[in-house]
């Protein structure tokens, strides 16, 4: 009993690894119309170079987030926030670009 207990768990955790994504932001292109400056806009969105992500599913929540964050400031007329997949690194782990195209309202 004991050792399908652990042959299960062993199962469990190999799955798991050969099935977990390793997202992170490899970096962050701006595209902002106004004066608004690059690290104010991080400070708000809290995003961050070399910040990991468990799944896809969670990337795009944070970005969601972000663009909430944004929005809820009220100082902007258009917020996009979208990324792009780029090759995989040979650990496997998955790089990031993350766009923010923004437009100031004043």
């Amino acid at each position: 009993m004991i050792k399908k207990c652990l042959f299960s768990l062993l199962l469990f955790f190999l799955f798991s690894l050969i099935y977990a994504e390793d997202l992170y932001i490899d970096g962050i292109d701006f595209t902002i119309n106004g004066v608004t400056n690059r690290n104010s806009l991080l400070r708000v969105a809290q995003l961050s170079e070399g910040q990991r992500f468990a799944s896809v599913k969670k990337l795009e929540n944070a970005l969601e987030i972000a663009k909430d964050n944004l929005v809820d400031t009220r100082l902007f007329e258009m917020v996009q926030v979208d990324y792009e997949l780029l090759p995989p690194t040979q650990d496997g782990a998955q790089p990031v670009k993350v766009h923010l195209v923004i437009e100031d309202s004043w």
